[in-house]
């Protein structure tokens, strides 16, 4: 008899446990729960920011032009980076602007009442032929840095992502 008592206590005493226990932890408190303005900042955290331009963000934590950040680069090869880079974004910069103009130029074609298919056409090729000098200018220069690197070094370099190679 008293052990049924004793073992009707203690099952008694362990499901009041439980259900304290579930109650308790089943909804986070006021100051637990994340607000509506963190969950925003968190998400605009998550978003990677969009890549500058060239030349562009030039500010004193930036490297003009872009550090590639190699192992074991002597100070010539700094240099000569340093002046390739230059030369490439010098040539680059009025391509992309270029190839803005061509952007906004076929927008206007596009969304005219009167457009004329022939001019479309024409449009689009001389974008196309202006992503085409882009690419070009981009592989050519990646190639310039090839060629002054050490194997090692070209391994490195050549395990960072391409941006150009990735679908827009």
């Amino acid at each position: 008899m008293k052990n049924n008592k004793l073992k009707l206590k203690s099952m008694c005493i362990t499901l009041v446990l439980i259900m304290v226990s579930l109650t308790v932890f089943s909804q986070p408190g006021q100051k637990d729960r994340p607000s509506r303005q963190s969950k925003e900042a968190q998400m605009q955290q998550q978003q990677p920011p969009e890549p500058p331009m060239p030349g562009e963000n030039c500010g004193p934590d930036q490297h003009f032009p872009p550090k590639l950040d190699l192992p074991d680069l002597s100070e010539d090869q700094e240099k000569q980076l340093k002046e390739m880079g230059i030369k490439h974004l010098q040539t680059l910069i009025p391509l992309k602007a270029l190839e803005r103009e061509k952007e906004a130029h076929l927008a206007a074609l596009l969304t005219a009442n009167d457009s004329d298919p022939k001019h479309i056409s024409e449009a689009t090729d001389l974008l196309g032929k202006v992503r085409n000098d882009i690419l070009k200018q981009v592989v050519d220069h990646d190639q310039a840095i090839r060629k002054i690197l050490t194997p090692e070094q070209k391994v490195v370099f050549d395990m960072k992502p391409k941006p150009f190679l990735e679908p827009k």
